[in-house]
């Protein structure tokens, strides 16, 4: 019956809007070429990193000429963002059928950088605008905010934190408006500034939602926090097709806005209906996949937003290895991810998902044969080797990341669990400094393993196993097999499936 309900409720979604776009109905061919200035023939490699939507981001690598010149050339569907690595990183806005020119000085801090570069070709414009856009928040960015987040995280109440954020809101506000005065930029610049500018204040809502848990330890920090709090994720919506230029960061607003803003809303809904106490909420409310899909549409009413969320929620059910929800509900979720893009990158990366599930030992050999040449083939080696014969749990971490700090102690506590038995846990600390790295081993008084990894080793470990962010893990069973990698695999999720590697 339910299963009804949430049908009928797609087809009059369906009817009511349409979620094809003419413009954007195939994949076409993007060059970005360039040239650049005072570039070090001892480090030739650039790269540019591709975000394409609800995929993982890819990097492809080529060398500079003797002149210091370069092209890189992909397909894309939609408008996407890019950016251009060398020394630094360089924004590039495309879109399908672009053919782009970039110049810039190599032997520059970021901050100079800006200052130098040029764009010809498709979309100079829009880039030059963002250009501008950047230089101007690199000047004015400190100003923007005349209370410390972190103060204001840790002492204003909902209240005070809600004025907090209006006045960054305004902060923000008048920064577009001297945008526009100083720039005169077209609509599409002006969207992705709004876009990026609008980050912060999401990060720091969601952070005030982390913080309060910490500080009051009694209960979780949503009973202290009333749901429209996060309403501010309206603000955004509706998203459209040019709001993929900000490819780059919509991936983390997807996912906030899933679970704090709908997901937050579906459980005071559900406790509602259970009458449940505020004490015994959490624990007590059940979501299934009916209530879960239900909740979705009726919280993200904007069409393409809700494909967006729908496409992220199950590509990242995937990623975990968990491919029942989707099996168990193919029907709904094809009326809901109408999108031939989304639906075709669901369906692809569920083969994919099945046949890792079946073939572990192919899908981790593939994995591993990409350190084949590079500079991190020696440390996964060892790695390997000095733990054969047992499982192997690795964190890679970074000593700038709250999230991996605050897994810390849950690692010790599942080490502490696995005491005497025939398991390793390994840390790989990656872009960090050394000082802050040895610091916090201190700190944390952590045993294990630890392998510090430099710039450059840690770019290619990032590169080489498709990892977009920190913290992020690797399971492998006993034979040397990754059997699952991902951001999921905290320490507190990850007892039982150890349990289960050792019996095998």
């Amino acid at each position: 019956m339910v299963k009804k309900i949430i049908l009928f409720q797609i087809i009059l979604l369906v009817l009511w809007s349409c979620n094809q776009n003419e413009e954007y109905n195939t994949d076409k061919k993007v060059t970005i070429s360039g040239r650049v200035l005072n570039f070090n023939p001892q480090k030739n490699n650039i790269d540019l990193h591709i975000f394409r939507i609800c995929k993982e981001r890819e990097i492809i690598t080529t060398k500079l000429d003797s002149a210091g010149k370069f092209t890189f050339s992909f397909k894309s569907h939609f408008p996407i963002e890019t950016e251009i690595v060398y020394k630094t990183e360089l924004t590039v806005l495309t879109h399908p059928g672009d053919s782009i020119f970039v110049e810039f000085n190599g032997n520059q801090n970021y901050s100079e950088v800006l200052k130098t570069v040029k764009y010809s070709g498709s979309d100079a414009k829009l880039n030059s605008d963002i250009i501008a856009f950047k230089k101007m928040l690199f000047t004015n960015y400190n100003s923007l905010n005349t209370i410390d987040q972190s103060t204001a995280t840790m002492q204003f109440g909902v209240s005070d934190f809600e004025l907090y954020l209006d006045t960054m809101q305004l902060g923000f506000d008048n920064f577009i408006q001297e945008f526009i005065k100083e720039v005169s930029p077209g609509n599409e610049a002006i969207e992705w500034g709004k876009f990026y500018l609008k980050q912060n204040i999401y990060n720091a809502l969601v952070n005030y939602a982390f913080r309060h848990q910490f500080e009051d330890k009694t209960k979780p920090a949503y009973f202290n926090i009333p749901v429209s709090f996060y309403n501010r994720f309206l603000d955004i919506t509706p998203i459209n097709y040019s709001t993929f230029l900000n490819s780059k960061d919509l991936p983390g607003f997807i996912d906030k806005y899933w679970h704090f803003y709908a997901f937050f809303n579906l459980l005071a809904d559900e406790s509602h209906k259970q009458k449940q106490t505020e004490q015994g909420f959490i624990s007590s409310v059940k979501i299934n996949d009916s209530i879960e899909f239900a909740g979705l549409i009726k919280y993200a009413p904007d069409e393409l937003l809700r494909q967006l969320v729908f496409t992220e929620k199950i590509s990242r059910e995937f990623d975990a290895l968990k491919i029942e929800s989707f099996e168990n509900n193919q029907e709904i979720i094809s009326q809901i991810i109408t999108e031939p893009y989304l639906n075709h990158l669901i369906t692809d990366k569920y083969a994919y998902t099945k046949e890792k599930l079946d073939h572990p030992k192919i899908a981790s050999d593939a994995i591993l044969k990409r350190l084949v040449g590079s500079s991190v083939n020696t440390i996964m080696d060892s790695i390997l080797y000095s733990n054969r014969g047992k499982v192997i749990y690795i964190d890679c971490w970074a000593d700038y990341c709250g999230p991996c700090l605050a897994e810390m102690p849950n690692s010790k506590k599942l080490m502490k669990l696995m005491k005497g038995k025939d398991v390793s846990f390994v840390y790989v600390c990656l872009n960090s400094k050394e000082k802050q790295w040895k610091a916090l081993l201190d700190r944390f008084q952590l045993g294990g393993q630890h392998y510090f990894l430099n710039k450059t080793q840690s770019d290619e470990w990032e590169k080489v196993f498709s990892i977009t962010g920190v913290p992020y893990y690797f399971l492998i069973d006993k034979n040397g097999t990754i059997v699952e990698n991902g951001s999921y695999l905290r320490p507190n999720v990850t007892e039982g499936k150890i349990e289960r590697l050792l019996k095998e």
